[in-house]
């Protein structure tokens, strides 16, 4: 029986292990087949980035970096309004979707709102830690500021009173 401690903080992957055995007069046997064993990750992945954003009158588009870890294995974008207390999981994005070194992008078309709406985005890797939501921005989205109206205008002159008549619905 064998137990070895190791530091928790670490970035290795792997702790590698094999065994000598030595005689009385300290002759090493052959070593065995080495040991390959798992450190347990307990850093969380790094965080994206938040690159920029764009508002529209119908969308709003925000592009982040890709987090700089290995082991990412979920991009989790979210929203809420300012009166809400839950955040709402609006787009998952995997890491197979993007190429290496691509920009995270999302565009959304919330309802517009009197209320601020706020997203954040974050990291999660294959053994469920999570960079915790970063990047929180706040947009305010109130909609077209013009409303269209449809409107028939239809116009016919009168020769009595020399004028136009004007008709609108």
């Amino acid at each position: 029986v064998f137990t070895d401690t190791i530091t928790r903080k670490t970035l290795t992957k792997n702790i590698y292990f094999y065994v000598v055995a030595e005689d009385n007069s300290h002759n090493f046997s052959k070593p065995s087949d080495t040991l390959a064993v798992p450190v347990p990750d307990i850093i969380p992945p790094g965080i994206a980035v938040l690159q920029d954003y764009t508002q529209t009158n119908e969308s709003v588009t925000f592009t982040w970096l890709q987090s700089t870890s290995e082991h990412v294995a979920y991009y989790y974008i979210y929203r809420k309004l300012d009166n809400e207390a839950q955040w709402k999981c609006v787009r998952i994005i995997k890491p197979e979707e993007l190429k290496p070194d691509e920009m995270i992008v999302f565009t959304d078309y919330p309802e517009p709102s009197s209320k601020n709406y706020n997203y954040c985005i974050e990291v999660l890797d294959d053994g469920k830690l999570s960079s915790g939501k970063t990047g929180q921005t706040t947009v305010r989205f109130r909609g077209a500021s013009v409303v269209e109206i449809p409107l028939t205008l239809k116009a016919s002159m009168n020769k009595n009173k020399t004028c136009v008549n004007l008709e609108f619905s």
